[in-house]
């Protein structure tokens, strides 16, 4: 006959706590079980659906798993479209008022090309300078020499006339010159005087003038300037109605086309500190204008394309007649082959 288990024994209630505690498989778990199946009463059975349950317990964890129900997600997302309605809201356009924006700005943008590619405009300085004009100009080679000289000697080199009143000293550079034993005085009426080539160069052939100046010091009381004119040039006539000018004043470049119309900005020249090679490159219809060999203006010179041309080097002086060391130092003109030119 089976021994009859006590239960209610200290000995017994240890053995089944820590076979709880320790889950199947355990030793303490293994003992209390073959003590158990031993026992038929009521209790036993009693402890042994408890163990079953508990192992049943261990064995398989699904009632911790957490599932969301059939209507969880169709929630999340309704609170989530109004928490982002009431954070942007005052901002969002809807999509017909997008559409009709982008839509005229598209209408305006194409309006404003066509225009741009319709209306008649005057190329500007930039535009005219990487046109095929000016590059078949600044590639010709002047290999035809006019003239050469340099301003070292007591007067005008050979084939060059004075213009104007204003008193010339050609000794290290051409420049303005006071009257012997005269004091430096101040006036506020401007002076012009230069000299001009003395063989007007006809308009159809392209031709180059470089010459080279020293400036060391920034001056706006004496302007050099290089010219190109329709008209010729003489004591009575320095200046011409209609003349392509380049001048440096205060340091800057500046070109002044026939009619008084200045081309462009100013641009300031910062290598003064040596002198400066300005070199004008013309043909019937074009002229480029390089400082250093850097091109600073190209574009039409509107001058007649029939008229000859007159090549000078002038100054305008103005305030006191104390020498000034703004001069030329030598001028060069050249031109190209006749079969270059045609």
């Amino acid at each position: 006959m089976p021994q009859e288990l006590d239960f209610e024994s200290e000995a017994l209630g240890k053995l089944l706590t820590d076979a709880l505690r320790a889950g199947p498989g355990s030793p303490q778990w293994h003992e209390a079980t073959l003590r158990l199946s031993d026992d038929p009463s009521a209790q036993a059975q009693e402890y042994k659906r408890l163990l079953e349950a508990r192992e049943r317990l261990e064995g398989g964890r699904a009632f911790r798993s957490v599932r969301a129900g059939p209507g969880f997600t169709r929630r999340l997302m309704s609170a989530i479209d109004q928490s982002g309605d009431s954070s942007s809201r005052g901002r969002w356009i809807p999509p017909a008022g997008a559409v009709a924006i982008v839509s005229v700005l598209l209408v305006l943008g194409a309006l404003a090309g066509l225009a741009y590619y319709l209306l008649p405009r005057t190329p500007t300085a930039i535009e005219s300078s990487g046109s095929p004009a000016i590059e078949r100009l600044a590639s010709m080679y002047m290999v035809q020499s006019v003239t050469s000289a340099t301003f070292d000697g007591a007067e005008a080199p050979t084939g060059w006339q004075t213009i104007g009143a204003m008193r010339l000293a050609f000794a290290r550079g051409l420049r303005p010159a006071n009257a012997p034993g005269a004091p430096a005085t101040s006036t506020t009426q401007p002076a012009t005087g230069g000299i001009v080539w003395g063989q007007p160069l006809p308009p159809q052939s392209a031709f180059a003038m470089e010459a080279t100046l020293r400036a060391p010091r920034l001056s706006d009381d004496l302007v050099p300037e290089i010219v190109l004119a329709e008209q010729p040039l003489d004591r009575d006539n320095p200046t011409a109605a209609r003349e392509l000018v380049w001048l440096l004043r205060d340091g800057k470049s500046t070109v002044v086309l026939p009619g008084g119309d200045v081309e462009g900005q100013s641009q300031r020249v910062r290598e003064l500190a040596q002198p400066v090679s300005v070199r004008l490159t013309a043909d019937r219809d074009n002229a480029i204008i390089e400082i250093n060999g850097k091109r600073v203006w190209a574009g039409e010179h509107r001058l007649s394309p029939d008229q000859p041309r007159h090549v000078a080097l002038r100054f305008v002086k103005r305030g006191s007649d104390k020498a000034d060391p703004i001069a030329f130092q030598s001028v060069r003109i050249q031109r190209a082959s006749a079969a270059e030119t045609h």
